[in-house]
């Protein structure tokens, strides 16, 4: 999946610089998406080559009716705008372009841009993975597809979260001086009928193999003493869980709490 932004669709329309390879990632047959935010900021642009006379008023307006039809999905700024938000102030950057990247990461899509000043920035950032410049080619270079997106990761955190503090409040160990006090795990009954455990098992039973396959992966992924890279963990878990994952819910459960972690140290690496 790509994202692009006015920088490339600027050059669906203008043979300038860029033109052939722009046309390369509206022909490539990857899944195009953008934020609403794209149609005012590419007529912006085309509005100035009209008044420099770089383009006619017929390519201005041909412009406006054909480029929302280029996508396959033109996606609310507003589904990303906290994503957005956290970017800007992470890359001390002007909040436009940080929609753009943001509905690159939430959707685990590659942002395509003309503008090698706003890539060099996301490079520094340590987000690599998420952006390609137009100079390089639109399509995705060869790697595993990942699916899931980061709004579920972080659906997945917050529960995860949610059932770590039942399970600690319901436990039972005290210690003493130098006594550890024997407690029954009958204690910990009630944390398996919590709503955010409940929610938590609906929502991995309800993956595909290979969405549950990646999240445990992640989980894996996110722990701290995990050195590996992503690739055999994913693969792992393709072959563990995809027969009976009901089977083995209460384990895929406990790996949940480092999802988050997995998929914030997969977006930094270059193994995705």
């Amino acid at each position: 999946m790509i994202v692009v932004d006015a920088s490339v669709a600027v050059k669906w329309f203008v043979p300038e610089t860029g033109h052939e390879a722009a046309l390369a990632v509206l022909g490539s047959g990857e899944t195009l998406i953008a934020p609403d935010l794209i149609v005012a900021e590419t007529m912006h642009a085309m509005r100035k080559k009209l008044r420099t006379g770089d383009v006619t008023e017929e390519q201005f307006l041909r412009t406006g009716a054909d480029l929302p039809s280029y996508f396959d999905e033109v996606v609310p700024s507003a589904s990303v705008t906290e994503e957005a938000a956290r970017l800007s102030i992470r890359l001390d950057h002007g909040f436009y372009d940080r929609v753009y990247l943001a509905l690159a990461l939430t959707s685990s899509a590659t942002l395509v841009t003309a503008d090698e000043t706003f890539q060099a920035k996301v490079l520094s950032a340590g987000l690599a993975t998420a952006v390609r410049s137009l100079s390089e080619g639109g399509s995705q270079p060869e790697r595993e597809t990942f699916v899931v997106p980061r709004t579920t990761v972080e659906t997945i955190g917050r529960l995860a979260q949610l059932v770590s503090d039942t399970f600690k409040s319901l436990q039972d160990v005290r210690t003493s001086g130098s006594r550890l006090q024997i407690f029954s795990t009958k204690i910990y009954e009630p944390a398996f009928e919590s709503p955010a455990y409940l929610r938590l098992k609906e929502l991995v039973l309800r993956f595909t193999d290979e969405e549950r396959a990646q999240v445990i992966a992640l989980g894996w992924f996110g722990r701290d003493y995990e050195r590996g890279p992503f690739l055999p963990l994913l693969e792992n878990a393709r072959l563990m869980f995809a027969s009976d994952p009901e089977k083995d819910i209460g384990y895929i459960i406990s790996v949940m709490g480092t999802v988050r972690a997995g998929y914030i140290k997969l977006l930094n690496s270059s193994e995705s």
